[in-house]
Formats: structure tokens, C-alpha cells, sequence
């Protein structure tokens, strides 16, 4: 495949492949690619019997296997020290699986083992999200991917986005749900549903979320309400939303924010619902 230029919109990991979105220059089509990807991480200890009772516990993982002992400069000092190194083989369950090994094994040294596995990808490869990029790929696998831009450039080409705006009245507790109003509006055209046959109405919603296919989503009160009221009933009707790109997306339905203090205010966020493929503000 020649190379081809345009905006990487986002990635993310995915069993063993980091998911790539991207939107060409000149083409209306998005692009879904991906890349194998298993990254390492290690641990540190200098007792052999302590690494030998970890590499038991790592056995009956699914997400690691074990590679072997290696030398890594370190970040703060220079130096050179000497760790073993683990392969991820399951980005989907590593973070589960490694704080389970890091209950167990606590007195163990971790390294590379926190870091979001898409903030890794970026830090590694110099991309992040909305870069202009040279790419190339072959059916569904990216085989390259050039960055065009700096994180610290201030002048250059806006990504061209499809923006859709979701407008809707709901209400949810943790014992029922109900719809009482949707509009789905991109540009000039606007669509509103009435919510008697919810069947209906989210296979409608559907099919213009496939047609229109916009890159973002924006909603007034989403995390908090109307986001997790679409995906409940949606949820209860066995009827997966296409809001995200990505297909089979399985989401625990949250209720609860959480609070903070921020400089001697007490901040409350609600919970987020980001989407997988496309961006929700």
C-alpha cells in the first residue's frame, strides 16, 4: 500500500493489538487498523527464592508470560540494574492481573507495570491523538505510522471532524430507567424519536449513527444521565448502541462520581463514559 497522509484520531489496546483509528486526507471513510502489540514490564528483587514464589503466582496468569532477567538503565539515577522482564500477551486483563501479583508480592519492585498501555504506546513511538501523520497498511494491519507534528507545536491544520450533538430527557436510578425524549442533530439535519417502542428507537438511532458515522459526540448532562440511561435500556433490550465504533464493548453502568479536594474546594465529577472509536465531550 503507498503511503498515505492524514490525522490519527485515536488508539487504544485491545487483546493483543493496539486499535488505531485514523482519517485520511480527501477521504470521508475512517480508517480502523491495528498492530500487534506486547509490551514488557518488570520486577525487581534481589532474593531468588522471592522471584521464584512470584514466578509460580505469574504461571497462573493469562495476561504475562515471563521472559527473563535483563538490564535496564535507571530513570533517576543512570545506572544500570538488573530486573526480569515480563511480556504482556493480554492488554485486557494485565492491569487486573498485575495488581493481583502485586497483592500477593508485595515486597517485589514493579516497573512499567502502571502505565496506561496507550499513554506507553504514544511515549514510545511519539504519537498521540489528532497528530498529522504518514502512514502505511495492508488490509486491516498498520505497518507505519510517521508523526508529522510535535506535542509542543502551536500552528498547525485542524482535524476535520464530524460532530453530532445527542440531546435527550431521562431519568435513572438504580432501580428503574426511562427515556422521555432524543434528538440526534449533524449540521443541518436533525432527527427526534418518540420513546412509546424503545426497540424502534435505538435501531433507528443506530442505523443514523452508521450512516452519519460522526468522529464526535456531544451531549448536555451525558456522564452523569443520559449517557448510562441509554446504555441500561439499551442493555435490557440485548440491543448493542453503536455510540462507539468499536463493536461488543461491554460497560459496568455507574451511578457514582466521586469527590475530591482540589486547593481547599471540594470537587465532584461524574462518572465517565468515554466511547470507543469516536470521541464524547
Amino acid at each position: 500500500m503507498p503511503e498515505q497522509t492524514g490525522w490519527l484520531f485515536g488508539y487504544y489496546p485491545m487483546g493483543q493489538e493496539m486499535v488505531f483509528w485514523l482519517i485520511p486526507d480527501g477521504g470521508e471513510d475512517r480508517l480502523r487498523l491495528v498492530s500487534p502489540y506486547a509490551p514488557s514490564c518488570y520486577v525487581e528483587t534481589r532474593d531468588p527464592k522471592k522471584l521464584d514464589r512470584f514466578l509460580v503466582s505469574l504461571s497462573k496468569t493469562t495476561a504475562f508470560v515471563p521472559v527473563g532477567k535483563t538490564e535496564r538503565k535507571d530513570f533517576w539515577t543512570g545506572k544500570d540494574r538488573e530486573l526480569f522482564e515480563l511480556k504482556v500477551v493480554n492488554l485486557d486483563r494485565a492491569y487486573q492481573e498485575i495488581n493481583q501479583l502485586y497483592r500477593k508480592h508485595p515486597d517485589l519492585s514493579y516497573y512499567d507495570c502502571d502505565i496506561p498501555f496507550e499513554q506507553f504506546f504514544g511515549y514510545k513511538h511519539n504519537l498521540f491523538p489528532s497528530v498529522r501523520c504518514r502512514f502505511r497498511y495492508e488490509g486491516e494491519n498498520l505497518l507505519e505510522c510517521e508523526p508529522l507534528e510535535e506535542t509542543g507545536d502551536t500552528n498547525y491544520p485542524a482535524m476535520p471532524l464530524r460532530v453530532a450533538q445527542l440531546h435527550g430527557e431521562a431519568y435513572l436510578d438504580p432501580r428503574r430507567a426511562s427515556l422521555h425524549y432524543l434528538a440526534l442533530q449533524m449540521g443541518d439535519a436533525m432527527i427526534e424519536w418518540e420513546t412509546d417502542d424503545l426497540s424502534d428507537l435505538f435501531h433507528s438511532l443506530n442505523a443514523y449513527l452508521d450512516d452519519w458515522d460522526p468522529d464526535l459526540i456531544w451531549t448536555t448532562g451525558g456522564d452523569s444521565l443520559l449517557m448510562p440511561c441509554l446504555f441500561h435500556l439499551a442493555g435490557r433490550l440485548n440491543i448493542p448502541l453503536h455510540l462507539d465504533r468499536e463493536l461488543n464493548i461491554r460497560r459496568k453502568i455507574s451511578l457514582e462520581g466521586r469527590s475530591y479536594v482540589s486547593y481547599g474546594r471540594i470537587v465532584y465529577r461524574d462518572p465517565d463514559y468515554p466511547l470507543w472509536g469516536r470521541w464524547h465531550i
